[in-house]
């Protein structure tokens, strides 16, 4: 039990540390507790910036700060304190009429609206904004103003904006907006003579290739087959679907490509009701021939789950198992991840005869963990038992345990007459001639003492290069190739690397791969021309999605002049489709429905690069 003058001691402690923070709270400036709040908003910690931005409007500047204001309102909106955040809005816009944050108050507004469903609001309030835009930010608030043209803006609020504007380059986007909906509701001879009144010069580039979408229509001899598109462009994973459909849009804007198809682009949040939801509407509208879409695996789950025998839907970037297996029209276009780890036992035991073969892989990526579980099932349906098998969780920054297990289990493996053993130490050999006579040696010299036997320390026998495993199965998880690429040559073992695609996605630099890992294979649906060259670094879009959407977009084009408008049309032509080779996918139908991916592609490393390995597939066949 604590004495009195101990609780008191305890008390008093608590109350002096509680005045000494308020009073080195009270002594910072205005400057220094802006920066504060700040740092905690850019480091999106929002409802600690929400509430140090609020303490300087009421303990500082008693609401007369329109910089604090302003970021107090954008931290309730992070926060999903939607209703609050536009309250307080709009009696900013009001309160400050000719403030410069005003253009950013408004696009906060536009937000909201559209994180609300008021994608009409949304809309007019972004023109707002794009009004008073520095052309820095102009892109930003366009591809806002696009993701509202693809939802369903009210006929009405376009007629209106349009009766009372008299910009020319936003007329054009109101009409382009008009054209757009008249195309949605099926009216050709609106869309055409509304299309008619846009002027290319006038409108703003970005919104070209929407333009030429359209006009596609009228262009080609043919009549148009669409694609309804659900992506990601608003909620978590809105980059995701912001780069893929900037790949989509480069396919279907390339001139020597023109083709009859028509991109319908929804937003389903990264929600699985509204993808769910966005399914059956697509579903319910005969004019749409088949669905691209959606990207992540919880969503794809959904909207395979939805769909029927009638409407095609191909899923981009899954790797789920059994998903195609729903629906005989379910068309997975990546490899999935039971497919590959089978695939991939095979190749090595069928095709590279390797027998010894070790396993380290992370254990807390379900995607990596079940595709190294279908690996070693597979080993094991063949015969094969991995020699080790290793797993390990978090950032791998210390494999000293696992990789020590396996250099153990090689030390076992060696044949006696191995070269590996040929630094151990020395054998006796005895003639048997000796056995024969019947002579002491001593008494013609003296015998020298014999050398007692060189035993290896613990640090020497790590020296030893260790040939005895013919491969170690090494999958790794995105942007861990700089942790475990620079742990493996440690422990010298000579034998084969095999790994995933994350050992060749373009943001890694090819220092982190070394001469000690010449002779890997790695086993992808996805190469990279040029190595680790082909893309720039970009804030703006995930590289691997946009050309990923790219060639997704190619592929259908490829298709587009032999289809018919109809939906099963297009779900023929996929089933006896041939290859398809983009810049970064490959694309081959197989399984019993021929609707599964089964196209993947063995690269070796070697001298700094990666370059395609001919070995023939198996399970391809």
């Amino acid at each position: 039990m604590k004495s009195p003058s101990s609780t008191i001691f305890i008390i008093s402690t608590v109350i002096m540390s509680s005045l000494w923070a308020e009073i080195y709270e009270d002594s910072l400036t205005y400057a220094q507790k802006f920066q504060d709040a700040l740092e905690h908003y850019e480091s999106e910690r929002f409802l600690l910036a929400e509430e140090k931005f609020h303490a300087i409007l009421t303990d500082v500047m008693d609401y007369d700060d329109p910089s604090a204001q302003m970021m107090w309102i954008k931290s309730l909106y992070h926060d999903g304190k939607l209703s609050q955040a536009m309250d307080e809005a709009n009696a900013y816009l009001s309160l400050y009429p000719e403030s410069p944050y005003r253009r950013s108050m408004l696009q906060t507004v536009g937000n909201i609206y559209v994180a609300k469903g008021s994608y009409s609001l949304a809309f007019e309030t972004y023109l707002k904004a794009r009004v008073l835009a520095d052309n820095h930010v102009l892109d930003a608030l366009d591809e806002r103003l696009i993701q509202c043209i693809a939802q369903d803006i009210k006929t009405e609020t376009l007629e209106s904006l349009l009766f009372r504007e008299m910009r020319k380059d936003i007329r054009a986007i109101l009409n382009l907006a008009r054209a757009y909906d008249s195309f949605k509701r099926g009216d050709s001879y609106d869309t055409r003579i509304t299309l008619n009144v846009v002027w290319l010069e006038d409108l703003p580039g970005i919104y070209h290739s929407l333009y030429f979408q359209l006009d596609r229509h009228y262009s080609l001899d043919k009549k148009l087959k669409n694609i309804g598109v659900i992506l990601p462009l608003s909620g978590d994973n809105h980059l995701d679907g912001k780069s893929y459909l900037a790949g989509l849009f480069n396919a279907f804007n390339d001139i020597p490509l023109m083709t009859n198809l028509s991109l319908f682009i929804f937003d389903n949040e990264n929600d699985c009701a509204k993808t769910v939801s966005l399914v059956r509407l697509l579903r319910n509208t005969q004019k749409i021939n088949g669905i691209l879409g959606p990207l992540s695996d919880e969503n794809a789950k959904c909207g395979a789950s939805t769909s029927s025998d009638g409407i095609p839907i191909l899923l981009p970037n899954t790797r789920i198992p059994h998903l195609s297996e729903i629906s005989p029209v379910v068309f997975q276009l990546n490899t999935d991840y039971e497919y590959r780890g089978r695939s991939m036992a095979h190749q090595l035991v069928e095709d590279l005869d390797f027998q010894k073969i070790a396993i380290l892989s992370p254990s807390d990526d379900n995607a990596i963990r079940r595709e190294t579980e279908y690996f070693i099932d597979e080993l094991n349906q063949m015969g094969i038992e991995p020699v080790a098998i290793e797993w390990y969780a978090g950032i791998p920054e210390k494999l000293s345990p696992q990789f020590k297990s396996i250099r153990k289990v090689a030390w076992t493996l060696l044949e006696p007459d191995s070269s590996d053993m040929g630094s151990i130490g020395t054998s006796l050999e005895i003639d048997s001639l000796d056995a024969l006579f019947d002579v002491d040696v001593s008494d013609f010299f003296e015998m020298p003492e014999p050398e007692p036997e060189k035993t290896m320390s613990k640090r020497d026998s790590s020296k030893v290069v260790l040939s005895s495993i013919d491969a170690l199965y090494l999958p790794i998880k995105e942007n861990h190739l700089k942790y475990v690429g620079t742990q493996f040559p440690i422990y010298n073992l000579n034998c084969t690397v095999i790994g995933n695609s994350e050992w060749i996605h373009p943001d890694i630099k090819k220092e982190t791969i070394g001469p000690h890992l010449n002779g890997m294979l790695v086993y992808t649906n996805k190469f990279y021309e040029n190595s680790w060259d082909i893309y720039e670094e970009s804030e703006e879009f995930d590289r691997e999605l946009m050309q990923l959407g790219q060639d997704h977009g190619e592929f259908l084009i490829s298709m587009g002049r032999q289809l018919r408008a109809s939906r099963k049309s297009l779900t023929e032509n996929m089933k006896r489709r041939g290859s398809f080779q983009g810049k970064v996918s490959r694309l081959k139908f197989g399984g019993n429905e021929q609707n599964m991916n089964t196209a993947f592609e063995i690269i070796k490393y070697s001298d700094q690069e990666f370059s395609p390995k001919s070995i023939p597939a198996k399970l391809n066949q």
